[in-house]
C-alpha cells in the first residue's frame, strides 16, 4: 500500500467535500439513533448530505491571495509542509505553522462552504420533520 497516495487521493476537493458530507451524516445519525431521537438510518439523508458536499467541493480552488494562493499563501505553506514530510526535511512544526496549514487548507477545500451548505440544508429537513410529527420520537 502506498501511503503517499493514501494521504493525497482526499484532496480532490468534490471528494473530500462527499466524503466529509457522507462521515458528518453518518455520525449525526448514529448519535440520534443512540440518544433514541431517530429510529431508522435515512439513506435520503446520507446521500443529500453526500451531494451537497461534492457540490460545495466544486465550489472550493476559489483564489485569495495571501490565503489560497501566492507565494507565502497558508495553503502553500501546508502544500510545503507536506512535500517536507514526504521527503523527511521536517523535523517539527509550530503551532503558528500547524494554524496556516489548516485554515489554508480549509479555504482551498471549501469547508466553511460545505458546513454552511449542510447546516443549512439540515435546519430545513428538520424544520420539515417536526412540523410533521407532534413530538419527535415516534420509535416503538
Amino acid at each position: 500500500m502506498n501511503l503517499k497516495k493514501c494521504f493525497t487521493a482526499g484532496t480532490d476537493p468534490k471528494y473530500t467535500g462527499m466524503a466529509a458530507g457522507a462521515v458528518s451524516n453518518v455520525a449525526r445519525q448514529t448519535l440520534k439513533k443512540i440518544s433514541g431521537k431517530q429510529c431508522d438510518f435515512d439513506l435520503v439523508s446520507l446521500a443529500s448530505d453526500t451531494l451537497i458536499g461534492g457540490a460545495t467541493g466544486i465550489l472550493s480552488g476559489a483564489r485569495i491571495p495571501g490565503l489560497t494562493s501566492g507565494r507565502g499563501s497558508y495553503n502553500q505553506v501546508y502544500k510545503q509542509m507536506v512535500t517536507k514530510w514526504w521527503n523527511g526535511t521536517a523535523s517539527s512544526i509550530t503551532v503558528n505553522t500547524a494554524t496556516k496549514m489548516v485554515v489554508g487548507r480549509f479555504a482551498d477545500q471549501a469547508i466553511l462552504e460545505g458546513s454552511v451548505v449542510a447546516g443549512a440544508e439540515l435546519g430545513l429537513i428538520s424544520r420539515m420533520k417536526n412540523s410533521s410529527s407532534s413530538d419527535g420520537n415516534n420509535c416503538k
